[in-house]
C-alpha cells in the first residue's frame, strides 16, 4: 500500500509545452504517518536528470522508519509524458533491476486518476502550513482520496501535506536543488518470464 501511494503521488510530467517540467536537481522529502500519528516511512522524490527537450529522470527513495531498510525506484519520461525506462533497486546493496516499460505504463495508469476513476476534487482556498523548512503558503484541496495542500514552490511534487481517506499523513520534511542519482550501477534486465515469480513490492497489485 505504501509503494502504491508513493507511485500515486509521483510527479506527472508536463504534456503541454507551456507547462515547464520540474527543475533537474529539485527534491522534496516527506514523512508518512499512520492514522495514530506514528511515523511509518520516509520518502524522497527527486529529479536527477533531464534535458532541454523536457526529458526527465525521477528517483523515489523509500525508507522504513522501524527497519531502516530502503528501496529506490527510478523512471524516465519523455517530453510527452511517456515512460521510457523503469528501474527498481530493492536495497542499498541489491543490484538494480530494469523492468519492461509495459510495467511502467501500468504504474503510470495507476497514478493517473483520469485513466482509472476520476476523483472529485474541490479547492478550498489558500492557507499557511508550518513545516520544518518554514511557513509555506499553499492551495488546499479535498477529494475522494483525502485532503491536502499544494504549492508550485515545492518541486518536483508540489505537495506540502496530505491526509488520505485512510488517515495516513504525508508531511513535507525538507527540500532542495542538489539531487544526484542514487542508482549508479548498471541495471540488469529482469527476464519477462520471472516477472510473475519475483516479489517486487514496489508494484501496485492488479485490480
Amino acid at each position: 500500500m505504501t509503494i502504491l501511494l508513493t507511485l500515486l503521488l509521483a510527479p506527472k510530467p508536463a504534456i503541454k509545452p507551456e507547462v515547464k517540467p520540474p527543475r533537474v536537481g529539485s527534491w522534496a522529502s516527506y514523512t508518512m504517518s499512520d492514522a495514530s500519528g506514528r511515523t511509518q516511512r520516509w520518502l524522497r522524490f527527486a529529479v536527477v536528470g533531464g534535458g532541454e527537450d523536457g526529458r526527465r529522470r525521477y528517483e523515489i527513495e523509500v525508507k522504513d522508519a522501524n527497519l531502516g531498510q530502503g528501496a529506490l525506484i527510478a523512471y524516465e519520461v519523455d517530453a510527452s509524458g511517456t515512460m521510457t525506462n523503469l528501474i527498481l533497486q530493492p536495497g542499498v546493496n541489491a543490484p538494480p533491476l530494469r523492468l519492461p516499460v509495459s510495467q511502467g505504463k501500468a504504474i503510470d495508469e495507476a497514478r493517473d486518476p483520469a485513466k482509472k476513476q476520476k476523483a472529485r476534487t474541490a479547492e478550498q482556498g489558500q492557507r499557511q502550513v508550518r513545516t520544518p523548512v518554514g511557513v509555506i503558503p499553499c492551495r488546499s484541496f479535498r477529494s475522494d482520496r483525502g485532503r491536502g495542500c499544494v504549492s508550485p514552490k515545492i518541486q518536483p511534487l508540489g505537495l506540502v501535506e496530505m491526509v488520505t481517506s485512510a488517515g495516513e499523513r504525508f508531511q513535507l520534511l525538507g527540500r532542495g536543488d542538489d539531487a544526484v542519482p542514487k542508482i549508479t550501477r548498471a541495471a540488469k534486465t529482469l527476464p519477462a518470464h520471472l516477472l510473475g515469480t519475483v516479489d517486487l513490492p514496489f508494484l501496485p497489485a492488479a485490480p
